[in-house]
């Protein structure tokens, strides 16, 4: 007969592997996380000032400020 012991040692023992892949796992999706972050501060730290984001949106072909309109919420009987 085997214990509450004995029983949660080989469940623990039989398990280990599996805990150890999902902690590297989690581990290493932590870390490339953390890298593409790293890298895109880099990318956006190139264009801290409004006349470098200025010339980089005319030479993508924008031309002026982006057009915003704000409208009122309607209240219909077929809004949701």
């Amino acid at each position: 007969m085997t214990t509450t012991q004995d029983r949660m040692t080989t469940r623990t023992a039989v398990h280990a592997p599996a805990v150890v892949r999902s902690i590297r796992a989690r581990l290493s999706a932590r870390r490339q996380a953390a890298l593409a972050h790293r890298r895109l501060q880099d990318d956006l730290a190139t264009f801290r000032t409004p006349s470098e984001i200025a010339d980089l949106m005319a030479d993508a072909g924008v031309e002026g400020p982006p057009d915003v309109a704000i409208y009122e919420v309607v209240d219909t009987p077929d809004r949701f």
